[in-house]
């Protein structure tokens, strides 16, 4: 699988997947905030984590 272009058919279910349980944990992350439960403050954001976002801060440097 080349990461630039288009992704395969096969995997448009998985990317789906992936998609929703990032929307699930950012309104994890959003009641963690809220109720100031700094434990899952840090879980929920570590699973928000991107790459593109850390390219861009390796390339902005």
């Amino acid at each position: 699988y080349v990461f630039d272009g288009k992704p395969p058919q096969l995997k448009s279910g998985e990317l789906a997947k992936r998609t929703e349980r990032r929307e699930e944990a950012q309104k994890a992350l959003s009641k963690a905030e809220e109720a100031g439960d700094t434990e899952n403050i840090d879980k929920f954001s570590r699973r928000l984590v991107s790459f593109y976002n850390q390219v861009e801060l390796l390339f902005d440097n």
